[in-house]
């Protein structure tokens, strides 16, 4: 029913002139109906995109329920297995993950994971956005004998638990952020307070070396703008800021710049 009401208010607000992927200006200026046109073809487009980011997330909603009830997954007909991946910080030393290429995006990664191995009800869907894999591989100079080019540290408002395997999942094999400097590299903030790059780095770095790669520029300090790359928030579904995979805009508010 959201997703209908959704779709619905697209239709209206296109044929105000007010929605649209292209706008009147794909329509030879001038002639008549173009408007209506052009908002009735974006209402389409719109309406096409929407049903294709729900049909991705119900997809993923039954691989999901699978993983939680058999800790595997069944993906274009085949059954894939989850791997007891090693997690020091959980009871036992494990956790069962399953990692797949997107079925949505090429270069994407499709992880299912278990926050608490022993609760199948913490179980959890992660989407990696393509080209992680390869930032990651040349934060971590893996064209040069793995001479990493950087320090990483990561400031979130997440619970601790949740970031650090957030992370692992990232950086499996440590080659950003050692194991041992796990803990201490990765800093979760109230919400009430503004991320700080002192903070962050637990004041090991100098600032004006610091780049900041947030998807969020304004949970940072004042002091730290000029510092911040925004970078486009990743979104495999559709919301409410608009579509999903096909529908990214470019972050705002970098002193740095947008990607």
């Amino acid at each position: 029913q959201q997703q209908q009401h959704w779709q619905q208010q697209q239709v209206e607000e296109a044929a105000k002139g007010q929605g649209g992927l292209h706008g009147a200006g794909s329509t030879a200026p001038g002639a008549v109906g173009a408007a209506a046109l052009a908002a009735t073809r974006d209402a389409k487009e719109m309406r096409k995109r929407r049903e294709e980011d729900f049909q991705r997330l119900t997809a993923d909603r039954a691989m999901l329920l699978q993983f939680q009830r058999e800790s595997a997954v069944s993906l274009k007909g085949v059954l894939h297995a989850a791997v007891n991946e090693p997690c020091p910080s959980v009871p036992g030393g494990f956790r069962p993950v399953i990692r797949l290429p997107s079925p949505h995006c090429r270069g994407g990664w499709l992880i299912f994971t278990r926050i608490d191995p022993a609760r199948p009800d913490t179980s959890m869907i992660v989407h990696t956005r393509p080209g992680w894999v390869e930032l990651r591989d040349y934060l971590t100079g893996q064209d040069r004998g793995g001479n990493r080019r950087c320090e990483a540290f990561v400031c979130t408002m997440s619970e601790a638990i949740y970031a650090q395997e957030m992370w692992r999942l990232l950086d499996p094999k440590g080659r950003l952020i050692p194991p041992q400097h796990l803990q201490g590299r990765i800093v979760s903030v109230n919400r009430e307070e503004r991320k700080t790059i002192k903070r962050a780095t637990g004041g090991t770095q100098p600032p004006q070396l610091c780049i900041v790669l947030d998807d969020r520029t304004a949970v940072w300090e004042d002091k730290a703008q000029p510092h911040i790359l925004a970078v486009a928030p990743f979104m495999p579904y559709a919301t409410d800021t608009g579509p999903g995979l096909l529908g990214e805009k470019n972050g705002s508010g970098g002193g740095l710049g947008t990607a």
